[in-house]
């Protein structure tokens, strides 16, 4: 695996992200933030926010590294709100299918906290068809193409 020596804006992945958001997010505003950088040969971040914040808590925003074929949701976060109307649902599909659309053949992350409705994050996850993977407590959905 070669190292990029800098890091590199890839704009195409950032627009397919958009386009993904476009149609299953309804939130999706063209006024948002989707980056996409590669970070080397076979990693890249991509990053979405609904503000200009560095670090947006509270915020709508996720990120995700892609590295080989599994995408890591690093983190995953839904404005207050924005809370308790599907549209987290709508942000894990939006996330799997892009996961899907660039070769990716699992999506892997570490829950925590809680849902609108009280339910575990881990629970919920379990529901959407992820399964525990490590003993730290990853969880991670398998793609179907």
């Amino acid at each position: 695996m070669e190292e990029i020596d800098e890091i590199v804006e890839d704009v195409e992945t950032a627009d397919l992200m958009r386009s993904i958001l476009r149609k299953r997010f309804e939130l999706f505003d063209e006024r948002h933030t989707v980056r996409a950088r590669r970070l080397d040969d076979d990693e890249s971040y991509i990053g979405y926010r609904t503000t200009d914040a560095n670090i947006p808590q509270g915020s709508t925003h996720f990120d995700l590294n892609l590295i080989g074929n599994i995408c890591y949701l690093l983190h995953i976060e839904l404005g207050k709100e924005a809370r308790g109307n599907g549209y987290g649902k709508q942000m894990y599909d939006s996330v799997e299918d892009f996961a899907k659309a660039v070769g990716c053949d699992r999506v892997r992350m570490m829950p925590f906290g809680r849902t609108a409705t009280g339910e575990s994050r881990r629970s919920y996850l379990h529901r959407k068809g992820y399964r525990d993977v490590t003993h730290e407590g990853e969880v991670e959905k398998l793609l179907t193409t």
